[in-house]
């Protein structure tokens, strides 16, 4: 027999034609007519995953279910033969009749059991949460005996049910609500999730907001037993010794105390022992003898607030303790948080909520940095290092690990990225250019900085800060850290090539430059193009120089001084890699080492200009002590006013 998840969506009516049109296209024909609910309903197996008003707003899947909608007459109003809509007004009627026109039999034959009719008809103004039918048929039998206890002295749970005033839930923000009942004044959580969602100590709203002369009836699809009776998040797990691997952590993690506090609310997630049984064996160890990864696993594991199985129908993100973010998923087989699934649910507690779960979620900050990586899909990076056999160079205690990503390797020289497939010794160099010692956290990257990398003294990698992050090298940090337990991850979007020259030697070894290293040497500049310093090179052509008239250039090369001033007007005396360079409609402007201003833009085809008119050649050549582009033109300089 299929089961329905219903959801009432909202009431439409002629006059509210703003929440009509939000209705999809083929909806709205049924829907015309005042006071018409719009129903949805999902294929499922009985579970109720959402309830409440989407403002008119149908959703195609619940829960990975498919949905689908019907429309009927609102609470309150019936239908007359041939009007449109539900135009008869039907009289308000008190709880007790409100709960039998709702089709609720079971409630009211447990408040007769329990003596609360006539206190149900008259008394009031009360907030009544009526379990269905179906949640008091299912009720376990210590339950139902509470709701009609055979002491007289003992007071029905029936008055747990029942809360003074009237509280609209159509008029409560998001967020945990707490309120007192009759059942010696102990409180009940009400909780309002996104999608307009609410849960009763985890049963789900299924029908909220029906008038009755002495108050509101919310029929909800659980029996509640009060909280206090429940005992705290720590009681409950030491009460089951299905979680017996779960309490030996708490205990090594010293979080058990935690758990047991009333000022605050969690929601824990406790693996299950076959879930402990599925970790290898030095993990598991390491969890439940060492302290500080006990805590880290544990904080993983723990989420500040309430969440109700029933607080997502589609995803949502959580933050646990650790401070990282993981999803909490309604699947069509369960809810999951990330990889694991809920297994043992809503288990209710005074101070939060309990889900049994099957897998036991590692974080990051235990895992070593390799197994991070290929979780981040570093795939290429990985499946070359596997190859040249050198993973294990990132199974050394704090390493910092710059991984290029997939498409940075497809921007390689294909017989360079064959290289690496072919000869473990050309990845292995790569490997260790893209490795450094320590556990370097981008608070701990400051501008201007040279480290050492595991290549060797000579392979040093640049850190550059600019407005938009940072760089290393020519390369661009994508994401933020990824803290391991034996190091740290930074995603690039280049692979590093280690630079295997200076600044000068590069001028010296390209034949387009020909003009330009006689210059330098002449001006006496070579040495500081030799130097281990930061700088940026706008390297004129021969070209470029060609372009002058013979006057000025014999001019510049037979006066050292102003030769040196007009060759400084096109030294940096900083590393302005090309990721720095901002997207069009910016310009980033800075002073070079003769004192004129350096304005690099990008043009509409994303190419780099230099002053807005001279575009640098599309290849930025990485030195040891900065980086040179190659320009076809010369730089206008005040202190040669006449060359342009």
């Amino acid at each position: 027999m299929k089961h329905l998840v219903y959801v009432i969506l909202g009431v439409l009516s002629l006059v509210d034609g703003a929440r009509h049109r939000r209705l999809p296209a083929y909806l709205r024909r049924y829907a015309e007519g005042p006071n018409v609910c719009v129903v949805q309903q999902a294929y499922g197996t009985g579970d109720k995953y959402f309830t409440s008003c989407f403002g008119g707003k149908a959703m195609r899947m619940i829960c990975e279910r498919p949905t689908f909608v019907n429309f009927h007459c609102c609470s309150g109003y019936h239908k007359i033969k041939g009007e449109r809509g539900c135009t008869g007004v039907s009289p308000v009627q008190d709880i007790v009749k409100t709960a039998r026109s709702l089709g609720q039999m079971e409630f009211n034959k447990y408040a007769r059991q329990a003596d609360l009719l006539d206190q149900l008809s008259t008394g009031g103004a009360y907030t009544v949460f009526v379990p269905n039918n179906r949640a008091f048929r299912e009720a376990p039998p210590d339950v139902k005996q509470s709701l009609v206890p055979t002491n007289p002295a003992d007071e029905s749970t029936m008055l747990y049910h029942i809360v003074p005033g009237r509280i609209n839930i159509g008029d409560m923000r998001r967020g945990d609500y707490s309120y007192n009942t009759l059942y010696k004044d102990e409180k009940l959580r009400v909780i309002k999730y996104a999608f307009g969602v609410t849960t009763v100590n985890c049963a789900r709203l299924e029908r909220p907001d029906e008038l009755a002369t002495n108050g509101i009836v919310h029929v909800i699809d659980g029996v509640m037993k009060p909280l206090e009776t429940e005992g705290t998040l720590a009681e409950k797990i030491f009460s089951d010794d299905d979680y017996s691997q779960f309490q030996l952590a708490l205990f090594t993690s010293e979080m058990a105390n935690d758990l047991r506090r009333q000022d605050v609310e969690y929601t824990v997630l406790a693996p299950n022992n076959k879930a402990f049984a599925k970790l290898p064996s030095e993990l598991l160890d390491s969890i439940l003898i060492d302290t500080d990864t006990a805590q880290k696993v544990l904080k993983k594991h723990i989420i500040k607030g309430v969440y109700c199985k029933d607080a997502v129908v589609i995803a949502m993100g959580v933050k646990s303790l650790d401070g990282s973010m993981m999803m909490m998923k309604c699947k069509r087989d369960g809810v999951y948080f990330d990889k694991a699934r809920v297994v043992d649910g809503d288990v209710s507690a005074s101070n939060g909520v309990l889900h049994g779960v099957d897998e036991v979620l590692i974080p990051e900050s235990v895992k070593e940095v390799a197994e991070v990586a290929r979780e981040m899909k570093l795939n290429t990076l990985m499946e070359l290092a596997n190859q040249a056999n050198v993973t294990n160079r990132l199974t050394d205690k704090d390493v910092t690990l710059l991984a290029p990503t997939d498409t940075a390797f497809k921007k390689l020289p294909p017989t360079y990225l064959a290289a690496l497939r072919t000869q473990p010794l050309a990845m292995g160099k790569l490997i260790d250019y893209h490795t450094l010692k320590g556990k370097i956290t981008s608070d701990k990257l400051v501008g201007d900085q040279d480290i050492n990398t595991n290549l060797g003294l000579s392979a040093k990698i640049k850190v550059s800060i600019y407005r938009g992050g940072v760089a290393i090298n020519n390369a661009k940090v994508l994401d933020k850290d990824r803290v391991c337990g034996n190091g740290v991850i930074h995603k690039i979007d280049t692979v590093l090539m280690p630079p295997e020259d200076t600044l000068m030697g590069q001028v010296t070894a390209d034949p387009e430059l020909s003009t330009l290293r006689q210059a330098l040497e002449t001006a006496g500049l070579s040495e500081l193009l030799s130097t281990p310093v930061q700088l940026t090179l706008l390297a004129p052509t021969n070209r470029a120089f060609d372009s002058m008239s013979q006057r000025n250039l014999d001019r510049l090369l037979t006066n050292p001084d102003r030769l040196k001033k007009f060759l400084e007007r096109h030294i940096i005396n900083r590393m302005v890699v090309k990721c720095a360079i901002p997207k069009k409609h910016s310009i980033y402007t800075i002073k070079s080492r003769q004192g004129d201003k350096v304005d690099f833009s990008r043009d509409s085809r994303n190419d780099i200009m230099v002053n807005k008119r001279k575009r640098v050649k599309p290849v930025e050549r990485m030195a040891t002590n900065g980086v040179m582009y190659k320009i076809d033109d010369v730089l206008k300089c005040s202190c040669e006013p006449r060359i342009r």
